[in-house]
Parts: C-alpha cells; structure tokens; sequence
C-alpha cells in the first residue's frame, strides 16, 4: 500500500490537502520523508499504521527526525495547518522531560530540492534558526505530568516560546499558522489545557479547554526565503532533554497537512511525480 495518500482539492474548496500520510505502509516512504538523528543513531519505524521516532540514547539534546522533501508548506502564502494523530511519547525522562514534536519552517542552511539526513537531524521545534525561522509545537513529557510548547523562532537568538500544562497525554493536535495575519492556533484532543501560561517572550491565549492561541513575532516571510524561492517543510521528531534515564520514543498515527489554498504548480509537480514514481519500499536512509 502506498504509504503517502496524497490528495489534490477543488478550487471552490475551502482548504486544499497537501498531502496525508497514514503511516500504513512497513516502511517510511522516502519518497517523501528524510530521516535524520543526533550521531545517526536514531530510528523510525512504520508499522501497524503508526511511525516511531525512537532517540535511542540518553544524549541530552539528542533527537531523531523525519522532513518532508517537499518544501513548498508556505504559511504566509495562506494559512497552513498540520494536524497529528494517534500521538504518545515514551522512554524515560528522570528528572528532565522527553518530546515529541512538530515544526514547520527552514534552516538558515535549507535552500530547497530534496532534504538530507543532515537536515531532519538538525530541525527542531525550537532553538536558533539562523536567517532562518519556524514554528514549532512540543509535547513535553516529564515523569509525572505533561506540557504544550509553542515555539517561535528567527533570526533572533533568543527563541520565544510559551508553555501550558495539560490534564494527561493528548492523542492529537492541530496547530494553523497563518503568517499573512502574523498568528497561530493550536488545539489538542484526549486532554485539556490546565494552570497558567509559562511564558518567554511569547504570549498566547486560551480560546476554551482544549485550544490556545497568539501572535507569530521572530517567524516572518522573509525567514523563508532562499535566493529566489521560498523554502519551508514540515518536521516530525523526538528528542531529550537534560540528564534522561531513556531517550525519547514518539509515535505518530498519522498527519495531514492542508492550506487554505490551492497548491502552486510546483506542488502539482511534486505529487504527480510522487504517484508517477510510486512507492519507495527498501530500507530506511540513514545519513
């Protein structure tokens, strides 16, 4: 079964897909995913309709990551929104935290064609971009409670991020940014919003139990341009934190991407030669 469904909307539609990946395949389709990780240690594994990102070490800051080759996912064009689900995080946190995480963004280093291994293992949802920039959403998993992180990051060094604390472990999110308006929303499901915001530098809202909200600051257009086309893909990972007894093991049921637009003719390009070329079935790259 080709791992990717990738779909392609009217014009009337009111959003258009970009592209879905239900995990259902036995292999990550390198067709459109790029695994990377800290050391080349990591591994992703697709199975029973789920992708694993395992860290597999107790590094701190150690990740393990998959991106999109495609790098067309422009939010200041029209809003896009990626929508996770069947979500857990595992390993061992010890007295720090483990992540599982998305982002949507470009390196500094990033200036489009198809991602490296070199790329996915240096995305994050956080952290100095460069003249880059990203948006980035995290589920922080410590030893008896859990934690939303919203990231905003740019040229600017010091990141701005935001975090809430949650009643449990949520099994999706969705998260829309919409760069032309210069905000974000993020909703999650299986638990809610608790306590107050922890705030650093970024300032969000709470809509109702299970969706907050706020202004795009350090993410701008301009962060996402290389020579003279836009770049920006789409992140899936874990990660670890400081001093953890297990590295981070994130499972992901499945992810949809949409805009509020119709592709551009790049995009068309992009998943017409995806279905001309069919599936990648083989071993994952590991760069």
């Amino acid at each position: 079964m080709f791992a990717a469904t990738l779909g392609l909307t009217t014009a009337s539609a009111a959003q258009a897909a970009l592209f879905s990946d239900p995990f259902e395949s036995s292999f990550l389709n390198t067709a459109v995913w790029t695994l990377g990780s800290t050391s080349s240690l990591g591994t992703a594994t697709v199975g029973s309709g789920n992708l694993v990102l395992d860290v597999n070490q107790e590094t701190t800051s150690a990740r393990t990551a998959v991106v999109t080759d495609a790098h067309n996912f422009n939010p200041f064009g029209s809003p896009v929104t990626v929508s996770l689900s069947g979500l857990s995080l595992g390993g061992n946190p010890g007295a720090s935290f483990n992540t599982l995480y998305s982002a949507i963004g470009r390196l500094s280093t990033d200036t489009g064609g198809e991602a490296t291994g070199a790329f996915a293992a240096s995305y994050s949802a956080g952290g100095s971009y460069g003249t880059g920039g990203a948006f980035g959403v995290s589920l922080l998993g410590f030893s008896s409670n859990y934690r939303i992180q919203v990231l905003d990051s740019g040229s600017d060094v010091a990141v701005k991020q935001v975090q809430i604390a949650l009643s449990g472990a949520p099994t999706g999110m969705s998260y829309t940014v919409d760069g032309v308006n210069a905000t974000w929303t993020l909703s999650v499901t299986g638990a809610t919003f608790t306590g107050a915001f922890i705030t650093n530098g970024l300032e969000a809202n709470l809509a109702d139990a299970t969706t907050i909200n706020g202004s795009l600051i350090n993410f701008t257009a301009a962060s996402l341009a290389a020579g003279e086309g836009v770049v920006s893909r789409v992140i899936l990972g874990a990660s670890n934190g400081t001093g953890v007894r297990d590295g981070a093991i994130a499972t992901f049921g499945g992810v949809n991407v949409a805009s509020s637009a119709i592709p551009e003719p790049s995009s068309f390009a992009f998943l017409t030669s995806v279905l001309d070329d069919g599936p990648t079935i083989g071993h994952l790259r590991r760069q």
